[in-house]
């Protein structure tokens, strides 16, 4: 079991998943590997003061959860409890996220009517197809800065459907008797 644990690390899997596929230990196939010569990276067991300070200070820029637990060592259930124990942290996280998907969507908006100016406002929205949903939901007063309008020039008001005829022939009619 030790040599085939080492072989299926020297395949390319980590000491943990190793483990799992032949149902022993990790903590088992960790000292295993260590014996062997296998440099093992670990996890801090917790986070520093130093990390969660770095954590939060790339939540609040937005970064992806997986790019973050990467780059510190950490797993992504510890970047969101990080994530979720400061107050305050998810919402200015979500809003620095919406912003950014917000330029990014503004700026291909920007780039469709400078490439062809001619185009009518129903290609533009093809063209920037997902991105004119985000701005239509999240930006409608930028849509309607933009020279192509996200928006139709001219909406007819609708009339509310009741079912019933129009009145205004029937108070030509009966006259004063309706105005009760």
């Amino acid at each position: 079991m030790h040599r085939q644990l080492l072989e299926i690390i020297a395949g390319g899997l980590s000491p943990t998943a190793a483990a799992r596929l032949i149902r022993i230990d990790p903590d088992t196939a960790l000292l295993w590997a260590t014996q062997a010569g296998i440099a093992v990276a670990r996890r801090p067991k917790l986070i520093t003061a130093a990390i969660r300070a770095a954590v939060i200070a790339e939540l609040r820029l937005g970064r992806p959860k997986a790019a973050i637990s990467e780059k510190h060592g950490i797993s992504e259930v510890s970047v969101t409890r990080v994530l979720l124990s400061v107050p305050g942290l998810r919402e200015q996280r979500e809003r620095c996220i919406a912003d950014a998907k917000t330029m990014h969507a503004r700026a291909k908006m920007s780039a469709i009517i400078a490439k062809a100016p001619g185009l009518s406002v129903k290609q533009v929205r093809t063209k920037l197809g997902k991105d004119y949903m985000w701005l239509y939901r999240h930006d409608r007063a930028g849509c309607r800065q933009s020279p192509t309008s996200c928006h139709r020039a001219h909406v007819t008001p609708r009339r509310a459907s009741t079912g019933l005829p129009e009145t205004g022939h029937l108070r030509q009619r009966y006259g004063e008797r309706l105005k009760s």
